[in-house]
Order: structure tokens, then sequence, then C-alpha cells
């Protein structure tokens, strides 16, 4: 099996890029791009929060910081899981979590909920970003992995700084800092509906994002 596996490795390693390779690293690209903004949107509100529930700065610390707990939390305990169950699978799961964080954090009554609800987010965009990176690297060949590796980290500054600038136009909406946090389950939506529709080499064209028994297809190889 490791044969086989080596042997497709080769294989992508020195074909030309196709449509579906170029479509995965983009999709991977675009989580990263929103897991950003996920990740630094209380960094954006924090001002807006603190106003609302007159909180001290130990209490927005604990705030500020519980995203990236989760983050941390979610890379150590998910994306171990994707050697089980699929990249794709975990990554489809992650975004369940992540959108129902943060529309669970727009609706929250008090700082503790909202502490809560963005760990989980957190665990969802951990899960994202340790599988994302490993698939947009797999999918790509030996010529262009070092760009697609690239990409991928990229979007994360990308949606950061581009969150910044939405934050500013959601925040004049009637609802407040509340507008930003319950803006970014959207994406996820969005995003685990292009995963879904991703055809099955997605699964099977990468050496290790699938369950055994190992199926190997290379059906998603230019011919």
């Amino acid at each position: 099996m490791d044969a086989k596996l080596a042997e497709l490795r080769a294989r992508v390693d020195g074909s030309p890029m196709s449509r579906l390779q170029w479509s995965a690293i983009a999709v991977c690209v675009l989580l990263n791009v929103a897991d950003g903004f996920d990740v630094l949107v209380m960094s954006f509100t924090a001002v807006a929060v603190s106003d609302e529930w007159s909180l001290s700065s130990s209490q927005l610390g604990l705030l500020l910081s519980a995203g990236l707990a989760g983050m941390a939390a979610g890379s150590l305990i998910l994306a171990p899981l994707a050697d089980r169950v699929g990249r794709r699978a975990l990554i489809l799961a992650c975004l369940v979590i992540a959108s129902a964080g943060m529309l669970g954090s727009a609706l929250s009554q008090n700082a503790v909920q909202l502490g809560l609800l963005r760990v989980l987010t957190g665990i969802g965009v951990g899960g994202v970003l340790a599988a994302s990176n490993v698939i947009a690297a797999e999918y790509a060949n030996g010529r262009w992995r070092g760009l697609a590796a690239g990409l991928n980290v990229a979007g994360y500054a990308v949606g950061a700084t581009a969150g910044g600038v939405i934050t500013v136009v959601l925040q004049a909406c009637p609802a407040g800092d509340r507008c930003s946090s319950s803006a970014a389950p959207v994406r996820p939506c969005s995003s685990a509906r292009c995963c879904g529709g991703f055809p099955s080499p997605w699964t099977f064209c990468s050496p290790s994002a699938h369950r055994a028994p190992w199926t190997v297809s290379t059906d998603c190889l230019p011919r």
C-alpha cells in the first residue's frame, strides 16, 4: 500500500495542475481568509462589548484570548481525527461548529456566554486551519506546492485585515457589534456547500486524507 501511495504522490508531483486541484486550493485559501476574520472579530468589537457590559480590562482580556484558546484546542484535539474520518469530513464538521459559535456569540446575553461561545468558535477555526493547510499542500504538484502553502497562510492575514474594514461598516448598523459577530457564520455555511459540492476525488486524491481501507484514485489528475 505504501508503494501505491508513493506512486500516487509521484504522479501528482509530476503532473500539471488541473482545475479541480486549483479549486481545492482556492477553497482552502478562502476558508483561511474567513477564519482570519473569525479569530480577530473580538479585537474589532472590544470597545463596544466592553461598554455594553461594563467589563474590566481583565475580563476583556479573557474574552480576547478565548477564541485563541479554542483555536489551540481545535488544532490539537480535532486535527488528528482527520486521519480517521478524512479531512473533508473534518472541515465540514468544524465549519458547523464555528458557525454555531458565531451565531451564538451574536445572541449572547453576558460575558460568560460570549466567552464560552468564542472558545467553541475557536475550536472550529483551529480544526479548519490545521486540515486546510494539509489539503492545500497535498493537492498541489511539486512545482506549485510552495505557492499553495504560501497563499493558504496569506489568506489568514488577508481575512484579518479585511475584517477590520468590514467591521467598521457592520458596526454602523443598529445592532452594533452583534452585526460583526453574526456576519461570520455566513461564510462557513457557504464554504460548506462548496466543499460538499466537490467530486469524490476531493477525498480520494489526497494520499493521507481518507480512512482505511485506502482507495487510490487518480481521477483528479489530467489525462
